[in-house]
C-alpha cells in the first residue's frame, strides 16, 4: 500500500530532465545571449565610425580653411607691416602669435577625451555577470 502512493507521487509529479538536457539549453540559450551582444556590438561599432568619420572630415575641411587663412593673413601682414616696423620684427610678431595660439590649441586638444566605446555593451555584460552570479548563488542554496 505504501508502494502504491509513492508510485502515484511519482507518477505525478513531472520528471526532471537530464544533465544533457539542461546543458543542451543552456548552451542554446548561451548562444541566443552572445548573438544579441554581438549585435549590440556591431550596432555600437557602427554609431561609433560614423561619428568617427564626420569628425575626420570636419577636421579635413577645418584645416583646409585655416591652411588657406593662415597664408592669407601673413601675406597680408607681412606686406602692410613690414614697410612700416621691418620685416624681422614684422616675423618675429606673427611667429610669437602663432606659438601662443599653438599653445592654446594644444591645450584644448589635450583636454579633449573621446567618449566611451562600446558602453552600452560593457553595461550590458555586467548585467549579465550580476545575473548570472546571482543564478549561482540560488543553485548553491538549493
Amino acid at each position: 500500500m505504501f508502494s502504491f502512493f509513492r508510485r502515484s507521487s511519482e507518477e505525478s509529479a513531472p520528471p526532471k530532465p537530464g544533465w544533457k538536457a539542461r546543458a543542451g539549453f543552456i548552451a542554446r540559450a548561451a548562444v541566443a545571449h552572445v548573438g544579441a551582444l554581438s549585435s549590440l556590438f556591431v550596432l555600437e561599432l557602427g554609431e561609433y565610425a560614423r561619428q568617427a568619420r564626420k569628425c575626420a572630415v570636419l577636421a579635413a575641411v577645418a584645416a583646409f580653411l585655416l591652411v588657406v587663412g593662415y597664408v592669407s593673413f601673413c601675406v597680408c601682414a607681412v606686406l602692410w607691416l613690414g614697410p612700416e616696423i621691418g620685416y624681422v620684427p614684422c616675423l618675429a610678431l606673427l611667429g610669437g602669435a602663432h606659438l601662443v595660439a599653438g599653445l592654446v590649441v594644444l591645450g584644448c586638444a589635450v583636454r579633449q577625451k573621446p567618449g566611451p566605446l562600446l558602453r552600452d555593451t560593457c553595461e550590458e555584460l555586467k548585467t549579465d555577470y550580476e545575473c548570472l552570479r546571482m543564478m549561482i548563488e540560488e543553485n548553491r542554496k538549493s
